[in-house]
């Protein structure tokens, strides 16, 4: 019974760090890329993947709390409150950059 627990602790660690991974790392990553492109391009359907991405990223920070007992920058263990915050500033900052790439994409357009 002990290897099925075993086994069972190691894919919730992995997925717990794929979590971790997706709200700290790879969502952001995809943000800028996704700002990038609406310089280019102005409105298009890069606008929903940002804004499912920074739902997506809300939602696996949560994830992160509640489930896999996840920590902040700060090594300390994270609570709702934490997620709070996380979550003004996501969407804060977010709303900035989008509304940035678009100011921009009108400025740049030929």
């Amino acid at each position: 019974m002990s290897d099925h627990n075993s086994s069972a602790n190691k894919e919730t660690h992995v997925s717990g760090c794929l979590v971790h991974l997706f709200w700290t790392l790879i969502g952001n990553f995809v943000l800028v890329l996704c700002l990038v492109l609406m310089i280019r391009k102005g409105f298009s359907s890069i606008d929903i993947v940002y804004w499912v991405t920074v739902g997506f990223m809300l939602i696996t920070r949560y994830l992160d709390i509640k489930k896999f007992q996840g920590i902040n920058m700060d090594g300390k263990q994270s609570t709702v409150q934490d997620w709070k915050r996380y979550s003004i500033l996501l969407i804060a900052l977010s709303s900035l950059g989008w509304i940035g790439a678009h100011l921009l994409s009108e400025f740049f357009k030929v």
